[in-house]
């Protein structure tokens, strides 16, 4: 019987050292993901950048120019990380919100 009740206890510890094994393992995967996302700047150069180099006189007014048209063109070209919100719609305009509760308004709103 005691060696039974060792066998289970070691059972135990080797099942709580896997599991929590996995679990560090996913956290640690989950932020390295984060911070690769978050690092990862979307241009090599920000045009604070292309200033500065302008400034020093490491690119030419002609090329910090080209440059900054290049970023902007691909800003505006890139497909927004978050859709815009809705703007609320005018409630003097007598327009309303489609959903499962439209009915109508309270009676204190008459």
């Amino acid at each position: 019987m005691p060696r039974t009740t060792e066998l289970l206890w070691y059972i135990l510890g080797i099942g709580v050292i896997g599991v929590g094994t996995l679990l560090l393992g996913i956290l640690a995967g989950r932020l390295v993901r984060k911070r690769l996302r978050s690092d990862q700047p979307t241009e090599p150069f920000t045009i604070q950048d292309l200033r500065e180099m302008r400034e020093r006189e490491e690119i030419t007014p002609q090329e910090y120019q080209a440059m900054r048209a290049t970023i902007i063109g691909r800003l505006k070209a890139a497909p927004r990380s978050e859709p815009r919100k809705p703007r609320p719609l005018d409630p003097q305009a007598g327009c309303q919100r489609p959903d499962a509760n439209s009915g109508p308004p309270p009676a204190e709103d008459r």
